[in-house]
């Protein structure tokens, strides 16, 4: 769950380089699809600062702490034409698209206190 913003950075219904993205989308749908699979695959590094939460026992009290290391997504060259979704509103962006075949491997460090 992502936090509420504190005030609308842009609408996204009408901010110029979306509009031109989603008319490429729609207009375009297979050099899109071989525009996303040149990126594959994708490795996205930490991008995540440490997350603690303590959890109260019967025994005291255990900090439980987790770190997101890397992401890697592989086959997205399997996007199908015509499925890339994207829309804004307000300043929520939301983007969806079917694949054949996405396999996702998340590396996280996990520790226990």
């Amino acid at each position: 769950r992502f936090p509420n913003s504190l005030m609308e950075l842009a609408d996204w219904s009408v901010y110029p380089p979306v509009q031109v993205v989603e008319h490429m989308i729609a207009e375009r749908p297979l050099p899109m699809k071989q525009l996303i699979g040149l990126v594959s695959p994708l490795e996205v590094p930490q991008f995540s600062s440490p997350v603690d939460q303590k959890i109260n026992t019967s025994v005291g009290t255990i900090l439980f702490s987790t770190l997101v290391n890397f992401v890697h997504i592989q086959g997205l060259e399997t996007l199908t034409p015509g499925s890339l979704k994207l829309t804004g509103t307000g300043s929520t962006m939301k983007v969806g698209a079917d694949f054949e075949s996405v396999g996702i491997t998340i590396g996280m460090t996990i520790s226990l206190d």
